[in-house]
């Protein structure tokens, strides 16, 4: 009986073992739960601050191109304004000049007791010019640059 009893000893020594065992273990994995939720929670962090951080970027993204397309638009009414200024300067000029040069040089073909004619608008009025004609001898001069532009390049 008393090899009985140390079988029975041992064989609960052995269960106690095994249950010791089995509690180690329990309580290894039990902490390596709690470090993968630690780690988990402070990816689930990061990926929650990356994402703010993310709709931050896009929200400044379009922001920028709400602004680029803003200052394109200013761009193109300045341009227009700017083209529209230069082709009404550029009018007023080439009427300007043009006039000018045919008082003087009609002026310069006189002798200097026939010129009664003080400046460029009143000759006009005068000999009855109009700024159309200005234009057709501006275009006529054009027309025969070209044409010798031309000649030279054959």
């Amino acid at each position: 009986m008393a090899e009985l009893r140390l079988v029975e000893l041992s064989k609960a020594q052995g269960r106690r073992d095994k249950l010791d065992n089995l509690i180690k273990s329990y309580k290894h994995l039990g902490q390596r739960l709690k470090a993968s939720e630690i780690a988990s929670a402070k990816e689930n962090d990061e990926m929650s601050h990356l994402s703010d951080k993310i709709n931050a970027l896009n929200f400044e993204h379009k922001d920028a191109l709400l602004e680029m397309e803003k200052l394109k638009n200013e761009v193109g009414c300045v341009e227009k304004d700017k083209k529209y200024q230069y082709d009404a300067c550029y009018a007023q000029i080439f009427k300007k000049s043009a006039k000018q040069f045919r008082f003087d040089w009609v002026q310069g073909q006189q002798p200097v007791h026939h010129r009664v004619v003080a400046n460029p608008n009143t000759y006009n009025g005068e000999i009855g010019v109009s700024i159309a004609n200005y234009e057709s001898f501006f275009f006529f001069g054009l027309v025969c640059n070209i044409c010798v532009l031309l000649f030279n390049l054959i």
